[in-house]
């Protein structure tokens, strides 16, 4: 390891990072303008009832249906730029080019090398780019994550180092993100029994604030402590007869005039989905879990399809409408970060990034399982691949001594399931 912190990497590297993945998301910002559509509707209508009023409304109401994270650093936005989703892209996409930054800083650490092979991977991380130019919380809350890693690991090194800011980032990441609730109680529990248990309980109560003020809003507002009120309609989303495992709209159960009451009407129709058919709700687990592995194709189609021309068509119909090549283009990135990266894990030595990446798989998984699937949620999980696969090839060799047994066994099983999945998904789209 000595050997590797020796390698020499020029000052202006991480520079370069940057300015790659800077001019690569802005320049296609702007030369692929493109309507809002779908959720963007929806993040675009409350962050502007943010930025003009100071209220979180939807159509006049007050709501807690999406949470308030995303939404309020959108309306920031317009309070600077006006309304403008082209500046949030713009925005978002200095962000995604502060990711690969990140990176490099957290990987140079124990390899400059590796560090550097990491920031460029995710500089030209095709899939990142095109949410970048999303209006959705993904990009957003992959740097906010990557950043709360660099702080946390900035203050584990210190003895005496609060972890204030990461507690801060970490309370925001729960208010763009349920789902971090999941992750951060399985992260805090296994660096408290590594480590000692003072600054972690310090990193939550820091954490509760931002969601503590949410909470208490929501209680003023809407009667009730809710973080979010679409838990219940997604969750019968992933629960129900015509359930897919992915996404599919599904018809919300008409349970009074409030947003609370709808939610807890359709938890209880998923739940008693779950009861009566335990046998099919297992089925669609698998099928959650396996979409986690399937293409980029959903980007590729928000991206490149005719919004206009495919409005009324179903998904596969959609699909269809974009090259395959693109598709190609698109997925192929993933498929690769997919696999190096597990090769790197799987012969990395445990330290603090390893534990954070299986935290949030577990999260993720977690989540999965309980509501619905989706290539879009590994997106998290994607820049620590990146530099998993930035140790892996800075050190090929030592690593590649280290195939054997399970080290072995992980990254074949994730280049097999790849395979099959994506096989599987291309030869239902494509069959006539």
């Amino acid at each position: 390891m000595m050997i590797a912190k020796a390698r020499v990497v020029p000052t202006w590297a991480p520079f370069a990072i940057l300015a790659v993945a800077f001019l690569l998301r802005v320049g296609f910002v702007l030369l692929h303008p493109r309507p809002l559509t779908s959720d963007e509707l929806d993040y675009d209508e409350l962050a502007w009832s943010l930025a003009k009023n100071g209220t979180y409304q939807i159509h006049g109401h007050p709501t807690a249906y999406r949470p308030i994270g995303y939404p309020a650093i959108v309306g920031l936005g317009y309070v600077i730029f006006g309304r403008s989703p082209i500046a949030i892209r713009l925005l978002q996409s200095v962000c995604d080019s502060l990711t690969a930054l990140l990176l490099y800083r957290l990987f140079a650490v124990r390899d400059r090398l590796a560090g550097l092979y990491a920031g460029l991977m995710w500089a030209v991380f095709i899939p990142a780019m095109l949410f970048s130019g999303q209006m959705f919380s993904e990009t957003i809350f992959a740097f906010l994550l990557v950043l709360f890693v660099y702080l946390l690991s900035r203050s584990c090194a210190k003895e005496n180092k609060s972890p204030f800011a990461a507690g801060l980032v970490l309370g925001g990441l729960v208010l763009i993100k349920p789902m971090t609730l999941i992750f951060t109680a399985i992260l805090v529990f296994t660096l408290a029994r590594m480590k000692s248990c003072r600054k972690y309980l310090a990193l939550l109560t820091w954490a509760c604030l931002p969601v503590a003020l949410w909470l208490g809003r929501n209680i003023v507002e809407l009667r009730s402590p809710a973080l979010t009120t679409s838990t219940g309609i997604n969750l019968l989303i992933g629960n129900n007869p015509q359930a897919t495992g992915g996404y599919s709209r599904v018809a919300a159960p008409s349970s009074g005039s409030s947003e609370t009451s709808a939610d807890s009407a359709a938890t209880r129709m998923a739940l008693q989905y779950i009861r009566e058919n335990p046998w099919q709700a297992a089925q669609t687990v698998v099928k959650k879990v396996l979409l986690l592995m399937s293409s980029d194709g959903e980007l590729a189609v928000g991206n490149f399809s005719d919004a206009a021309a495919t409005s009324g068509l179903r998904f596969k119909e959609r699909f269809r409408s974009v090259p395959i090549w693109v598709h190609l283009l698109v997925s192929l990135p993933s498929a690769l970060l997919l696999i190096l990266g597990t090769f790197g894990l799987s012969t990395r030595e445990p330290d603090l990034f390893g534990t954070v990446f299986y935290s949030l798989l577990a999260a993720i998984l977690v989540s999965t399982i309980v509501f619905f699937g989706g290539s879009r949620f590994r997106l998290p999980l994607m820049p620590f691949l990146a530099g998993f696969a930035g140790e892996a090839i800075a050190q090929a060799r030592l690593r590649t001594r280290k195939l054997r047994g399970w080290h072995l066994a992980l990254p074949l099983m994730v280049c097999s399931v790849c395979v099959l999945v994506w096989a599987s998904e291309f030869y239902l789209i494509y069959r006539s």
